[in-house]
């Protein structure tokens, strides 16, 4: 920017020294004219005589010099302030001192051609300013055209390089702008800051005030309640109603009152006591988890009972079917289960439903001594399938059964009696018929009881071999 101006400078220091010399040129061309004009006056004088005319062109010329010097001074005055380069100002008064020197010389030719003693001689004189201004004018021509060339120069140059120049300061005044509001963007933010330093100023006393504050509470509620802040802010929580609670602890502050002195001792107390409450406690909830692990252990126990419960009675009642069938060939027995809540609790019982051939299910309560024994038996009998023991021992189980059932109950026995020992009481002959020992008790003279054994096997054996030599 600094070339370009300087550029500048040079550009209008050539064009204001062009308008000089075209005034300079001006000035010679006119009195180049003037000459000319007063040349053919003069001669027409001569011819004409009339001298009165060229004394008034003289004035008339004498006059339009003073004013033409009064212009230059005008002119200069003026370019003085547009040229602010001190060097080109002393350069343009040299000119103007030459211009004043030779309008000077000029006046002083006319001034002796004026006094001149005759005519021709005025003539000369004419002709001869004539010359030098024509030659100041070709002189004057010269420069121009030097300084017209410069000027187109500078006109190329300007259209080469201005566009470049003028890129750059668009650019440069886009980044001025730019540079603008980001001045004003911190200029902003800076008004900001200062309004959050305001703010922070306010919050820092305002908080200074509420530790204060807080410190103050603090200290009262120390004083007055007698507990660490930490106990409180773990403890309880923040009143919703500050004249609510603020009632509340006023009546509680006249309870306190009326409760009198305060034994010093309570606090020991209420850690012994509740140390033993602990402890109780605890036991407690010992007691609580042994009797849920109890219970579900009795659940447990109870659902595997029933489901053994279940397979058992249902062997037992298949058996039960069996041995009914074969004491009663006509009819027909099951076990069913029923729920029972005579109690007021739910527990299963056994129902046992008997058709002894009459094509009906009847009360056992209706039925004979008789069937009630075989009925029973076929029931025993059920239940001692399931569960293998060493020996089975009746005493007097047929004592009520009649010669056909008792047949009946023999044959039970025996099919019973496979792979298992069977111990019978009995004064039946008939089962004693059956057994394979047989022990006998018989009461001797003295009252002393005694034993008496036999395998039946043996007997029954000689028997038969008595009866067939019997029969050869």
């Amino acid at each position: 920017k600094e070339k370009i101006d300087d550029f500048n400078l040079k550009e209008n220091k050539a064009s204001s020294m062009i308008n000089l010399f075209e005034s300079k040129r001006n000035v010679f061309s006119t009195l180049n004219n003037m000459l000319k004009m007063e040349i053919s006056g003069t001669k027409n004088f001569y011819e004409n005589k009339k001298s009165n005319t060229s004394q008034e062109n003289i004035k008339v010329i004498l006059s339009r010099l003073k004013n033409l010097e009064n212009k230059i001074n005008e002119f200069f005055g003026k370019i003085k302030n547009y040229i602010s380069r001190i060097e080109l100002i002393i350069e343009f008064e040299k000119d103007k001192e030459l211009i004043k020197k030779e309008l000077i010389e000029l006046m002083e030719l006319i001034k002796e051609y004026i006094l001149a003693p005759n005519d021709s001689y005025k003539l000369e004189s004419i002709q001869t300013l004539g010359n030098y201004c024509m030659k100041k004018v070709e002189d004057t021509e010269k420069i121009l055209s030097v300084l017209n060339i410069f000027i187109q120069i500078a006109q190329k140059i300007k259209d080469r390089l201005y566009p470049e120049y003028k890129e750059l300061y668009g650019k440069i005044e886009d980044e001025d702008k730019s540079f603008y509001e980001f001045d004003n963007k911190i200029n902003d933010a800076r008004v900001e800051k200062q309004n959050i330093d305001n703010e922070l100023f306010k919050i820092n006393f305002t908080r200074q005030q509420i530790k204060e504050k807080v410190s103050n509470q603090t200290e009262s509620v120390i004083d007055n309640y007698n507990l660490p802040v930490e106990y409180i802010f773990k403890n309880y929580k923040p009143c919703e109603d500050q004249e609510k609670s603020s009632r509340i602890v006023r009546r509680l502050k006249n309870e306190i009152k009326s409760f009198g002195s305060i034994n010093p001792n309570a606090t020991q107390e209420f850690n012994r006591v509740k140390e033993r409450y602990d402890f109780l406690q605890s036991q407690r909830d010992d007691l609580l988890d042994s009797k849920k692990n109890l219970e579900l252990l009795i659940n447990d126990i109870n659902k595997k009972i029933e489901e053994l419960f279940a397979i058992k009675f249902e062997e037992i009642n298949n058996n039960f079917k069996t041995y009914f069938k074969s004491l009663f060939p006509l009819g027909e027995g099951r076990l069913d289960l029923v729920n029972s809540n005579d109690d007021g609790e739910d527990e299963i019982g056994i129902d046992m439903k008997a058709d002894i051939g009459n094509n009906k299910l009847v009360q056992l309560s209706l039925l004979s001594g008789g069937e009630k024994a075989l009925i029973s038996i076929a029931f025993l009998f059920s239940i001692f399938v399931s569960n293998i023991a060493p020996f089975y021992v009746f005493d007097e189980i047929d004592a009520a059964l009649d010669d056909m059932n008792l047949n009946r109950f023999l044959a039970l026995v025996k099919k019973f009696s496979s792979g298992r020992q069977v111990i019978i009481i009995t004064h039946q002959k008939k089962t004693m018929e059956i057994a394979d020992i047989i022990y006998g008790v018989t009461m001797q003279s003295t009252g002393i009881s005694k034993i008496v054994s036999e395998k039946m096997e043996k007997i029954n054996a000689k028997t038969i071999k008595e009866s067939k030599l019997n029969m050869e």
